[in-house]
């Protein structure tokens, strides 16, 4: 068994150099010229074991040494990503606090190995020369849309013929170190929504005096006819005020939208998967934008996650997900007291070719009977089955459409 250190801030050394393939190789070889020179008295093979033996023994000494004279420093290192949020296709910013030079033996390498993934499947492997940063620091390109986590790093001692590797472990946590959120889509979905649900009124915010107590100030959409016109031309600035009474400030409407991560994978290979999740994010994270604009509320939850507020960062963390896996969408009793009736419903969900126990048909067979949905299966023309997945999206539409309060479509995007 590897001897093994276990410091507490969570580094894990084993001291023993691990063989790699073609270290194994090299033995063989050794071994074999050895045996065949013993055999046959041929001093040339004998000669030639005995090469490769002392370059193997070389390289296993060399990397067990550079273990034991590093491990003071390897047992103090800490790393961190400095800028926790990027958008995908940034710069990360990896903080590296031992700034001592790692002294290696002619033949030997010391690197380190920055190690995340989303969970889709989707990574980071950076190697670099601890020996040669700048700022104590190390930028590494994020390409794409995801919540990265990573468990470990690694600290690696190795050698240049390929025989040996010692590999330091250096943990991290089980927290995401890096949310890359998605670019906003190009152009806004062409549709129009169904569900608004119940329309929230607005507080007006009275002026409290006593010529004011009666009047409240004027909101575009009001009608002109109430505008109290005495009383303009007594406020300095000329600020309008309609009669109390009258209809007050226009309403704006609430929404959760939700993004339906699980792919079909007769539709969708895995990267394809990962895309088609990614062109969800984008597109929801310009509708928000729009909603907001126009003084809509919103809320976002996706498949396997929680209800949280609307931003591009929430965006960072739906993953695509197996067609059939056990996760469902958000609880809406884990957000809200009672269900949300009054708020409308607009759910992103990718085609696919059968339906039945998945995350939206579990939803949509608990939700309130007159909770109006507005369902879009989006999917762009990428893939060796676009046509195919042309026919599942309008399918789709047309199956969920015939539920109660459903309004399904089905969109295209280039």
């Amino acid at each position: 068994m590897p001897a093994l250190i276990q410091f507490n801030a969570g580094t894990t050394l084993s001291l023993i150099p691990r063989p790699r393939a073609m270290g194994m190789i090299i033995i063989l070889i050794a071994i074999l010229a050895f045996t065949t020179g013993f055999i046959q008295n041929e001093l040339i093979l004998s000669l030639l074991g005995a090469i490769f033996l002392a370059v193997h023994a070389y390289c296993f000494i060399s990397i067990f040494f550079l273990g034991i004279l590093h491990r003071k420093k390897f047992l103090t290192i800490y790393t961190d990503i400095v800028t926790k949020k990027i958008f995908a296709g940034g710069q990360g910013e990896l903080f590296f606090s031992q700034k001592e030079y790692f002294f290696s033996f002619p033949g030997t390498i010391v690197r380190y190995n920055l190690k995340l993934k989303t969970q889709d499947g989707r990574r980071i492997d950076q190697i670099f020369n601890p020996a040669n940063l700048g700022n104590d620091s190390f930028s590494f390109p994020v390409p794409e849309r995801g919540a990265y986590y990573g468990a470990s790093d690694e600290l690696l001692i190795f050698d240049t013929m390929g025989f040996f590797r010692l590999s330091f472990l250096i943990q991290q946590g089980q927290n995401p170190r890096l949310l890359a959120a998605p670019a906003a889509a190009d152009e806004k979905l062409n549709f129009k929504i169904s569900s608004g649900g119940r329309e929230k009124q607005k507080t007006p915010n009275f002026r409290r005096t006593d010529d004011l107590t009666e009047n409240r100030p004027y909101v575009p959409g009001d009608d002109p006819r109430r505008i109290n016109w005495k009383l303009f031309g007594h406020v300095p600035g000329g600020e309008l005020f309609v009669r109390e009474g009258e209809r007050a400030a226009p309403p704006h409407s609430r929404f959760l939208m939700f993004l339906d991560t699980q792919a079909d994978p007769d539709l969708y290979s895995p990267e394809e998967s990962c895309h088609e999740i990614d062109i969800l994010c984008e597109n929801a994270l310009t509708a928000i934008r729009e909603f907001n604009l126009s003084g809509k509320e919103i809320l976002i939850g996706y498949t396997g996650g929680k209800i949280q507020k609307s931003d591009a960062f929430t965006l960072a963390w739906p993953a695509a997900l197996p067609l059939w896996s056990e996760y469902d969408f958000p609880q809406l009793n884990e957000t809200f007291t009672n269900t949300p009736s009054d708020w409308g419903l607009v759910i992103l969900a990718l085609p696919r070719s059968s339906t039945g126990n998945t995350a939206l048909d579990r939803f949509l067979s608990t939700r309130l009977p007159q909770q109006s949905v507005d369902l879009i299966f989006l999917h762009s023309r990428h893939g060796k089955k676009a046509n195919d997945k042309d026919e599942a999206g309008r399918a789709c539409a047309a199956f969920y459409g015939r539920k109660n309060a459903v309004h399904a479509r089905s969109i295209i995007v280039f």
